[in-house]
């Protein structure tokens, strides 16, 4: 089958509102999904500590409760939070199980391969056993479900340099014509090149086979019938050679502008710090962040960040660092905190200006508490992390490189806080993605409405571990369990400003 579906001059988000399965707790392979895909993570080299063991037995349960209730996505959370701590092949298969029938057959397959590699142990749990054959068993019919697409790229010499996003992930141009395995859905592809226009292409592809796409550039400015270029008026579309008619459905909170759709005209006012915030002070280590309405949220990726909507902050002050262990091991000496994991993962003493890691949201808001501060809301995070300007990520628009502590291996954890300015906000706050996952105050709640939350609490900021940008976005949002303890999650501190 080939499917040839060319638009110009689209935003990137525009055809991304189908995006690959997001996770909510990173594990190893990178590149699978959400921060750096799904395998056994931390505690592979070493025992798993008690309360390691004893939070991934709480979350299996709470996992295979929901999973029994068909409430797919909440029992994917709770078996990858589990699994991430102590993976074990009875969780392995259950997280598998479960990917699948989300329809995140790549990921699931990759799962059931990682339990099919543990070493088995003599007199291992029955469990084990049936979930290794389990693994062995549903991974061989997983890769005959899971489609193909390839890609093919025509108009322009092979010498042009080119940029190709898969669903929202930029791919090295020497790699996006080979064969790719998918999940099955729809998936979009943005080709970019000099002196063209930017071309998309879409399809929505089944279970097993493969799908033939093909994408052909047009130089910017080319005479065609009825126009120049790829301007098209309202309700049309370019289809490679003409302005054809189109019904557009475009997502919530967009319209379309006859080119793309594109985010609703908000009433956004950027804030200005003389108006809204006076004459104040912050406490030392924090920096001011001027209040005032900006736009929460994107029309872009995933149902949990749309719609972009406006949203009105006071003034306040947040945390220049992430806290590191040096400073948490004075509040835990004081009697004010209780102590970090102790995973081999987990920062320890040894890494004094490395963030604190492996701390529940309980422990971080006693932190911020023992300090006179408070953990950040997740309207404040994102207001820092996005300015009024709106940036996608904390330093502007450019792709993610060496701006932050991100791509690193198990054996290097994370970087000391402050390590990498070039990725601050214009204010100075650094490490605000990247490095670890940041707690917020706020319960998680829908953006369509306010009134829908869920348990736990949201988690903003890449860590470390992050594998695809996309995980560093600034309006990317995490729930997770309030209990959660990960060599990926962190903390940092806000405070209100004080009144000179």
């Amino acid at each position: 089958m080939k499917l040839l579906v060319v638009t110009s001059a689209l935003t990137l988000g525009a055809l991304f509102s189908a995006q690959r399965v997001p996770v909510a707790f990173a594990a190893p392979p990178k590149g699978l999904m959400g921060e750096a895909g799904l395998a056994p993570r931390f505690g592979a080299s070493s025992d798993p500590s008690a309360s390691d063991k004893e939070t991934a037995r709480a979350l299996y349960e709470q996992g295979d409760k929901a999973f029994k209730e068909k409430k797919l996505a909440e029992a994917r959370k709770a078996f990858e939070g589990a699994y991430a701590l102590v993976p074990v092949p009875s969780t392995g298969a259950a997280l598998a199980r479960t990917l699948a029938e989300l329809g995140a057959l790549v990921e699931a397959r990759d799962v059931y391969l990682a339990v099919q590699r543990m070493p088995a142990t003599k007199g291992e749990p029955a469990p084990f056993t049936k979930a290794r054959k389990e693994a062995t068993d549903q991974g061989k019919t997983l890769a005959a479900r899971i489609p193909t697409l390839r890609l093919s790229i025509e108009g322009a010499p092979a010498t042009t340099p080119l940029q190709v996003f898969f669903d929202g992930d930029e791919v090295p141009a020497v790699a996006a014509t080979l064969p790719r395995k998918v999940n099955p859905g729809r998936h979009a592809i943005v080709v970019k090149a000099p002196g063209y226009v930017d071309q998309v292409v879409t399809a929505t592809v089944g279970e097993g086979g493969t799908t033939e796409l093909s994408v052909t550039l047009t130089k910017a400015g080319t005479a065609v019938a009825g126009g120049v270029g790829v301007v098209c008026p309202a309700s049309t579309l370019w289809d490679g050679k003409q302005c054809v008619s189109a019904n557009v459905a475009c997502p919530p909170g967009t319209k379309w502008s006859g080119q793309a759709c594109v985010p609703n005209d908000l009433p956004i006012a950027p804030p200005d710090p003389m108006k809204t915030a006076g004459a104040v002070t912050c406490p030392n280590g924090t920096v001011l962040v001027a209040g005032g309405t900006f736009s929460m949220g994107s029309n872009e990726p995933g149902d949990d960040e749309r719609p972009a909507h406006p949203v009105t902050v006071s003034a306040y002050c947040m945390d220049r660092t992430e806290v590191t262990v040096e400073a948490y091991a004075k509040c835990v000496a004081s009697g004010k905190c209780v102590e970090a994991g102790t995973d081999p993962a987990c920062n320890g003493s040894s890494r004094p200006n490395h963030p604190v890691n492996c701390v529940a949201a309980k422990q971080a808001s006693e932190y911020c508490a023992s300090v006179g501060k408070r953990l950040a809301s997740e309207e404040e995070w994102e207001l820092a992390a996005r300015g009024a300007s709106g940036r996608k990520y904390p330093w502007g628009d450019a792709i993610p490189s060496a701006q932050v502590c991100w791509q690193r291996e198990k054996s290097e954890g994370t970087c000391e806080v402050g390590s990498f300015q070039a990725g601050a906000t214009p204010e100075g706050i650094v490490d605000l993605t990247g490095n670890v996952l940041e707690w917020t105050s706020s319960k998680p709640c829908s953006y369509a409405d306010p009134n829908l939350c869920k348990e736990g609490r949201v988690v903003r900021g890449g860590s470390w571990y992050a594998a695809q940008p996309s995980g560093l976005r600034a309006t990317r949002r995490w729930d997770w369990p309030e209990f959660t303890r990960l060599p990926i999650l962190g903390f940092r501190c806000a405070a209100g400003p004080s009144k000179l």
